[in-house]
């Protein structure tokens, strides 16, 4: 069903932002084509996302740090899905937690915000939602991001991005960062 194949979408774009560039724009010139199931296409793409997810695991098998970028917008997507009773999907959630992830990158001053844009651009027309919605509040989703089973020694850690192809681990988010990127995203 299409709102599955776009959960999927949201995955795959994941794996480019945070290890291709060139796939990344391979989807922002084909998502047409990869919408309409363009077999080829999609072939390569899942063969490339393999591979990512291979390499990183294969490297951190054990998820003591590379493996760690594969959570890139998992952190508030988690949380997100979970407030809203799961009336967001997991890909909705991650997604948005994408777009987040790319703005708070911004607000911290390692991205462009052209580059965020781009992201949040890919996003939108893969299908998926790139607002949140007015009923869950900023409030309510730090105080569910401090449950995160990832955090570490009570530090909410983010896959933040330099450039699409290079994230990185931040631990040093404020709240006051999230509060403000997740109110400019409010439907």
């Amino acid at each position: 069903p299409e709102k599955e194949f776009n959960n999927r979408l949201a995955e795959i774009i994941k794996y480019s932002v945070i290890d291709d560039e060139k796939m990344f724009r391979l989807l922002e010139e084909n998502m047409d084509a990869l919408k309409a199931r363009e077999p080829k296409l999609l072939l390569n793409i899942v063969e490339k996302c393999c591979q990512i997810k291979k390499s990183v695991v294969e490297i951190d098998e054990r998820e003591q740090g590379l493996r760690r970028i594969l959570n890139f917008g998992h952190t508030l997507g988690h949380a997100l899905e979970s407030l809203s009773g799961y009336a967001l999907s997991h890909g909705e959630g991650v997604a948005l937690g994408m777009i987040a992830a790319a703005r708070i990158s911004v607000r911290m001053k390692y991205l462009k915000e052209s580059e965020a844009d781009r992201v949040e651009k890919v996003i939108a027309e893969a299908g998926l939602p790139t607002r949140i919605s007015a009923g869950l509040t900023s409030e309510n989703i730090i105080n569910r991001l401090k449950m995160d089973k990832k955090k570490k020694d009570g530090v909410i850690h983010f896959v933040l991005i330099k450039k699409i192809g290079m994230p990185f681990v931040s631990g040093s988010v404020t709240e006051e960062i999230i509060t403000d990127v997740l109110e400019g995203m409010k439907a």
